[in-house]
């Protein structure tokens, strides 16, 4: 949250996180901006989307994660594919990427629907 508090970040398009640069540096958000907390992936669903109320990975949750899409990156043709413990993250993850994914689509919806009011 710190580090987009200081820079600009793609906040759409299915690109958000990507930090925006000119000339290969950051671009500095300007002084009193807010970030686009409202598109971000760390605030829980029902809460304010202010930078306070974000929930970051602990770095065990980190590496799972990391897991996860390496694993998925290869269609689970992965050995570990075949754990218990794996396969119960994966199941768990699978469904919060779902429900992240079908959140992102109603906002769109939303989004058009506004447009074309």
């Amino acid at each position: 949250c710190a580090d987009c508090r200081t820079f600009m970040y793609v906040d759409g398009g299915g690109r958000f996180g990507e930090q925006l640069t000119r000339g290969g540096k950051p671009v500095r958000r300007a002084p009193g901006a807010k970030p686009p907390c409202v598109f971000c992936p760390k605030i829980p669903p029902g809460k304010e989307p202010v930078p306070e109320n974000a929930v970051e990975l602990t770095p065990l949750g980190r590496r799972v994660y990391d897991h996860y899409r390496r694993c998925a990156g290869v269609n689970w043709q992965v050995p570990d594919a075949a754990d218990p413990v794996v396969q119960f993250h994966a199941g768990e993850l699978k469904l919060f990427e779902d429900a992240l994914r079908a959140d992102d689509l109603a906002r769109a919806v939303a989004a058009a629907v506004r447009r074309r009011e």
